[in-house]
């Protein structure tokens, strides 16, 4: 056979293949190889027919083999790459699409391909850069400008998401997805007013989306408007039984009968084929069963639907422990007495904001409501300033060695960076004297929030430990904390919280660190608050114990339980499943029974 025979043999098979005659194609890809062992398009062409017939492992090997006898073929590069992508095996990927696009640069598929593998990777910084790269190349490509904009929103890059969704919004005006994504970028940024006129865009277009409704429904229960939310969640339900992700919104505002047919669709949900297999239906079909058996008393079944749910989220909520414990390790190692010493001086003389800290679900939101009810005091709620300002500053170091890039900042980047942050929180304190910033995770920092700030107010809200965890366990968190979608992570997590805390304890000054006992907060408020006002030199104001009328917007977990008055039920909760709780037991060790003293 020569080469014009064996070429007209592939082209005819090729089109037997985008015919889906994959049996015909492969006959006459194999025939050619019979004769011609290292033709490399009918070894390429022929592993692409396996990867169709589901030999995965047979089309890997022949894709390797067509890209080493043509290393330039850039097609053959494209789909084996792919090829690696589908079979998850992204760091192999890697450098088959830098090869790729080293013949093919300005390909913005393939920048966008490698930018996802990349995500996927958790390779924040060089997923971004292919995204960008793929957009200077072709500037109308919406899944990069899509994907940019979800990466920035999710490292709290929030102007620069909000640039991204509006640029894709304006060269695709009538997706209302992406009406949906910035409204919630702008709903998390507090400005609930535009959110709103944001999804009333969507009217002219897509008046029915439930994924509008949806998230309609979730604006309004941060502005507090609960009833209102409830019918725009019901309405989505009506509309789209099967999305799912409204019915997570749902229970989370309002209890659901168990012989409602909310929670019928559900249990029918739990049993059709597929959906428990894929991880995102699973996560929301089963947190939202947990939540309204929970919520009827029947904590047995609710337990295993908890589980079920965060064994599915931890496929796509990455978390290492041992990171996390040498992140944290390298902290304390780094603010030390001697360094905190050295930066003095470095950081804003004002005293505008109070950081409240602790671990998520430990009672930051209760705390900072109580304080937010003081006519001095202004809640901000969850800041990301800066989290957004180290990453910034920082780039990948931000996520891979943050004591590290902190270290090199030095006394001037301290500097500059105290006094970015003071001019931003100026800018959102209004007439107010104080500015809450109620990011539990800033734990980890506060030695650095104190150097930042030396004259600013670091309040500790504590909780008892097996109330925290399960707390942690029983809530689905938007994003990160996958810590907690494990018993054992979660108690290992809990310790190294308290030796973060106790390492501050000892460094922190005792006019600048308070800390608080959620437990005698709900038992005997007054008095509690009290106390935190005289630390705080702020007179005695009784709207305090009135923060179940707040008006502001709340965008945590606890959004319900704040806006009522004030409740002691869930003080001893994780006795409701103490029977589930060995593993989590185990992890916390001594730390179970001494919370916060260890």
């Amino acid at each position: 056979m020569n080469e014009t025979s064996s070429n007209r043999l592939v082209s005819e098979a090729v089109t037997l293949q985008k015919q889906g005659r994959l049996g015909d194609a492969v006959l006459l890809y194999r025939r050619v190889l019979q004769q011609e062992p290292r033709h490399a398009a009918a070894t390429h062409f022929l592993g692409l027919a396996a990867h169709q017939q589901g030999r995965d492992d047979e089309a890997e090997t022949l894709m390797r083999q067509s890209v080493e006898i043509e290393p330039k073929n850039p097609v053959f590069l494209g789909n084996f790459a792919q090829l690696l992508v589908t079979r998850d095996k992204y760091q192999t990927a890697i450098p088959i699409f830098q090869q790729w696009l080293e013949l093919d640069p300005k390909n913005a598929s393939a920048w966008y391909q490698m930018g996802v593998t990349f995500d996927r990777l958790q390779g924040v910084e060089a997923a971004a850069e292919c995204w960008r790269r793929a957009l200077a190349v072709q500037p109308d490509f919406k899944p990069a400008l899509v994907a940019l904009a979800d990466l920035l929103r999710a490292s709290q890059l929030r102007e620069e998401a909000e640039a991204a969704y509006r640029e894709a919004i304006r060269q695709t005006p009538r997706d209302s997805d992406l009406y949906c994504k910035l409204a919630a970028l702008l709903t998390e940024m507090q400005r609930t007013d535009e959110a709103l006129q944001v999804l009333d865009l969507t009217s002219g277009f897509d008046p029915d989306s439930p994924a509008v409704l949806c998230q309609r429904g979730i604006t309004l229960s941060v502005c507090g408007d609960l009833d209102g939310a409830v019918a725009r969640l019901h309405h989505a339900i009506s509309l789209a039984p099967d999305f799912y992700e409204a019915y997570v919104y749902l229970t989370s505002l309002k209890k659901i009968p168990l012989d409602d047919p909310v929670y019928q669709r559900l249990e029918n949900a739990a049993h059709i084929p597929g959906n428990l297999e894929d991880p995102g239906r699973c996560v929301n079909i089963q947190f939202s069963r947990a939540r309204i058996l929970q919520d009827n008393g029947d904590y047995e079944r609710a337990f295993p639907c908890f589980t079920a749910c965060k064994t599915a989220r931890r496929s796509f909520v990455p978390y290492s422990h041992d990171g996390q414990a040498a992140s944290f390790s390298a902290i304390r190692q780094l603010f030390d007495d001697a360094y905190i010493e050295r930066m003095q001086g470095s950081g804003s003389q004002s005293d505008t904001p109070i950081f409240i800290i602790g671990m998520p679900r430990s009672g930051t939101t209760l705390l900072e409501q109580c304080l937010a009810r003081h006519p001095e005091v202004r809640a901000g709620g969850e800041m990301v300033l800066l989290h957004a300002a180290l990453r910034r500053r920082l780039n990948e170091r931000y996520r891979t060695d943050l004591a590290g890039g902190l270290r090199d900042l030095g006394i001037s980047g301290y500097s500059e960076l105290a006094s970015n942050l003071a001019a931003a929180i100026q800018l959102q304190v209004g007439n107010s004297r104080f500015l809450t910033d109620k990011m539990p995770s800033n734990f980890a920092l506060a030695g650095l929030l104190h150097v930042l700030f030396p004259r600013a107010a670091i309040v500790h809200s504590r909780r008892d430990a097996l109330d925290t965890c399960v707390s942690c366990y029983t809530t689905l968190f938007k994003s990160a904390h996958g810590f907690a979608d494990d018993l054992s992570d979660l108690g290992r997590y809990y310790r190294l919280y308290l030796e973060m805390m106790q390492h501050w304890r000892k460094l922190l000054p005792q006019n600048r660190f308070y800390e608080l006992d959620y437990a005698a907060l709900v038992t005997d408020p007054e008095s509690e608050i009290r106390r935190l006002l005289a630390f705080l030199n702020l007179p005695w104001h009784p709207d305090c114990l009135n923060f179940g009328e707040t008006s502001g917007p709340i965008h945590t977990a606890s959004v319900i339980q704040v806006r009522r008055p004030l409740y002691q039920s869930s003080l001893g909760r994780w006795r409701h499943y103490q029977a589930h709780l060995s593993e989590l037991r185990k992890a916390l060790g001594d730390a179970a029974a001494l919370p916060d003293t260890l």
